[in-house]
């Protein structure tokens, strides 16, 4: 884009001033055909894995939802596209509970059921290592 500018300040200064307002113009139409906000919304949940002691058993989170760069609207947070909590972005939820038994999806959408964010949750179980002894010493003096 600099060069497009120098460009722009060469013809001016070359033809005089209306080429110069031309050539602002142009550079002008150029930065207004960008997107004003090229910023995507964003969040951070934490945890993301819960430990439960066994692969059967329902894990319950309380969940802490940071939101960035979500612009003013309705939005509706789901678990696998069960919808949880509906609220207006000024007032976002900043912790949310939720239970799960096995990996779920957290997701964000607005009112017209755009998915604009999701997150993976998943759950990890402790394994009990289970060690057989010997009855036996594995020698023998006979």
């Amino acid at each position: 884009m600099s060069a497009l500018f120098l460009l722009a300040l060469d013809i001016g200064s070359d033809r005089g001033h209306e080429l110069n307002k031309r050539g602002l113009f142009l550079l002008g139409l150029l930065f207004a055909s960008q997107p004003a906000s090229a910023i995507s919304p964003s969040w951070i949940i934490n945890p993301k894995v819960c430990l439960a002691s066994e692969i059967a058993d329902q894990c319950e989170m309380l969940l802490k939802i940071t939101f960035a760069d979500l612009p003013a609207g309705e939005y509706c947070l789901f678990q696998d596209d069960i919808e949880i909590k509906c609220f207006a972005m000024p007032k976002a939820p900043s912790q949310q509970k939720i239970r799960y038994r096995e990996t779920t999806s957290l997701s964000l959408r607005d009112e017209y059921g755009i998915e604009l964010l999701h997150q993976k949750l998943s759950v990890k179980a402790r394994q009990r290592q289970t060690v057989k002894r010997r009855v036996r010493q594995p020698w023998s003096l006979f």
